[in-house]
């Protein structure tokens, strides 16, 4: 469920993410297995690297104390098939189903640019501007329940070909919503420049993965124009871009 009394597009500032998992089946999923093997035959024939791995849908969620300081979110997953998945992506009577939930992770850089990807042909959006994220593995549960740092750590040293040593800890989490797609971002600080990181991920990659296409540093909401940017993206990037360093991570990069 939403959180009451917030817009459909709303950014929340949370302390800390605690996410369990259903083990009862997806009712979507069971009630639509004829169409959804329809959709997938015709999604395999125009795209033969689709992979029907398990993925998970977010059934409830909600944001504990949202005003205050130790505000928590509390989300439920289901597991399902990429198959049941990209069909209710596709389908119209997604809206009472679920939504669309990922972890992901906002880079501030040391001149408070934030790294993000610009996803790789292989997607199911290529070309479009997004913070390092990725579905919920079934190797990032700890029995019933979410390891949302691994989570996101895995995704994060994966696509960015980053040590978990560089990345350090999350400082502070961000749970951004629209249009049935909800994305908690750990907030990272790293200890480099924006351009300086993307020259030298470009130079490491030179052989891009079929995931990304690019790592670019956003230094400014103006730098967002012109790029496929999905709406709950958008609003994280504002809001971070709009504040200081100060009050998104507790410290300030030391003088040198």
């Amino acid at each position: 469920m939403e959180v009451a009394g917030q817009p459909k597009c709303g950014v929340t500032r949370v302390s800390n993410v605690i996410v369990e998992l259903d083990q009862e089946p997806w009712t979507f999923a069971m009630q639509n297995r004829e169409k959804i093997l329809t959709f997938w035959n015709e999604q395999k024939s125009r795209q033969p690297h689709f992979y029907n791995g398990q993925v998970h849908v977010m059934t409830s969620w909600s944001v504990r104390d949202g005003e205050t300081s130790s505000a928590i979110f509390i989300g439920k997953l289901v597991r399902t098939d990429f198959a049941s998945y990209l069909y209710w992506k596709h389908s119209d009577t997604n809206l009472r189903s679920g939504v669309d939930f990922s972890g992901g992770a906002a880079l501030v850089c040391r001149n408070s640019a934030l790294l993000m990807v610009l996803s790789g042909a292989h997607t199911i959006a290529p070309g479009t501007l997004e913070f390092p994220s990725g579905f919920v593995d079934v190797s990032d549960f700890d029995d019933d329940k979410l390891n949302f740092n691994r989570h996101v750590e895995r995704e994060v040293v994966e696509e960015l070909a980053i040590t978990k040593q560089q990345l350090g800890d999350p400082k502070q989490y961000l749970v951004s919503a629209a249009d049935r797609v909800v994305q908690v971002l750990s907030i990272f600080k790293i200890e480099t420049e924006g351009e300086e990181f993307t020259e030298s991920w470009r130079r490491r990659s030179s052989s891009l993965r079929s995931e990304i296409s690019d790592v670019v540093a956003i230094h400014h909401t103006d730098d967002l124009a012109g790029l496929p940017v999905q709406a709950h993206v958008k609003a994280a990037a504002a809001h971070l871009l709009s504040a200081s360093l100060e009050k998104h991570l507790g410290c300030e990069w030391p003088s040198h």
